[in-house]
């Protein structure tokens, strides 16, 4: 009995390379694919993720970032290479969860989006289970200082950019206002307490 043929596609695609049609057997049978046509198909799925979206190309950041660490390059190179290899490697991760949610389930969607959307949580824990507190302690400051200050401070300048006149939601601009004053207590209590012992 004749299998039956499904588009395989990527999120994000655009255009006839971004779809593959993938042979499945109706009847249950296992049916091995021949060498060339998993080269082909290979080959076909590869294009079709480079070319899916823009943001692939920055894929080569990802051997150039390992290259960098390998090489004992300056920590600065370091973490602009890997930081720019992050940017594709999630959007192909989202992609890939939402192509495996469709088929398996939204049961299984939201276990790998739980399981896979935290790996930065998954590698906290394991630094502060090997007790590397001030790594844990200066990601989570960096992640609420880059939420607080750039984020916000972009959306302000293009508003403005975009709106002689711009209009700001008055309960939105309190509550950034207010974790913003949080944050920078948070900064200042510490100091402030350990200059004054030391002093």
């Amino acid at each position: 009995m004749r299998g039956t043929r499904r588009p395989l596609s990527f999120s994000g695609a655009a255009g006839p390379e971004a779809s593959l049609i993938v042979n499945t057997p109706s009847t249950g049978e296992d049916r091995s694919l021949p060498q060339q046509d998993i080269l082909s198909w290979a080959q076909k799925a590869i294009r079709a993720t480079m070319f899916s979206s823009w943001l692939n190309g920055l894929l080569v950041f990802v051997p150039v970032g390992l290259w960098a660490f390998l090489s004992d390059r300056a920590p600065l190179v370091v973490f602009v290479t890997n930081g720019i290899a992050i940017v594709p490697l999630s959007s192909l991760l989202t992609g890939a969860t939402e192509m495996i949610a469709e088929d398996a389930g939204d049961t299984v969607g939201a276990l790998l989006n739980i399981t896979l959307g935290n790996l930065v949580e998954l590698i906290l824990f394991v630094a502060l289970k090997h007790k590397k507190v001030h790594v844990v302690q200066a990601s989570i400051l960096g992640s609420m200082l880059v939420n607080l200050l750039p984020i916000l401070g972009v959306a302000l300048c293009v508003n403005g950019i975009r709106h002689e006149d711009p209009v700001m939601n008055v309960v939105e601009t309190q509550l950034l206002s207010c974790l913003l004053f949080v944050s920078v207590f948070v900064l200042l209590i510490p100091v402030s307490l350990t200059q004054s012992h030391y002093s």
